[in-house]
């Protein structure tokens, strides 16, 4: 129904990945209803064009704090299954950075090299050549490339507030 389409296109806005908002602006309008279908379709593409929800100072802040830990376990020496599983989420987590930090629509999965190559096609391939040489035992491009990523919003974040649990009396220091 609209309204359930609706809510899950609010969702994605928030998660800054408009999975349902692509599917219904570049679907064909099929079925009894083609108005409201139609509509959908107008509304999906509206909310492509308008972009996702900008990030707060916090939220750069915490995905800045979360790519700066994740770029020391990086340095560190680890076991290659550790290594692994560290730059498969770092292959996400650093897209959706780079593209939410820029007011971008982001992505998940087999999509974000297409999402990076349609924003800038000589940053994905940088990206993509990166992670495939840190897939291959030298991560020193991926660390390279998150340092500049980083540093063009101000650098490693260790610093702040970064909370996860609510700021009420229950968890007040006593």
């Amino acid at each position: 129904t609209p309204k359930a389409q609706d809510w899950f296109f609010e969702k994605d806005r928030q998660t800054g990945i408009p999975t349902l908002q692509n599917v219904v602006a570049t679907g064909r309008v099929l079925g009894p209803q083609p108005s409201l279908a139609e509509a959908q379709q107008t509304k999906a593409r509206r909310q492509l064009e308008d972009g996702p929800p900008r990030w707060s100072k916090d939220d750069l802040n915490a995905a800045r704090y979360h790519l700066t830990d994740r770029l020391d376990d990086l340095l560190d020496p680890r076991d290659p299954a550790e290594r692994l599983g560290l730059l498969s989420a770092h292959f996400s987590d650093l897209a959706d950075f780079w593209l939410r930090a820029a007011g971008r629509w982001s992505a998940k999965g087999k999509a974000i090299l297409r999402v990076l190559a349609a924003a800038d096609a000589s940053f994905a391939e940088r990206y993509q050549r990166a992670f495939n040489t840190a897939f291959g035992g030298d991560v020193s491009e991926v660390v390279a490339l998150t340092e500049a990523i980083l540093a063009s919003h101000g650098g490693r974040y260790w610093s702040g507030d970064i909370r996860y649990a609510p700021k009420d009396e229950i968890f007040a220091q006593r």
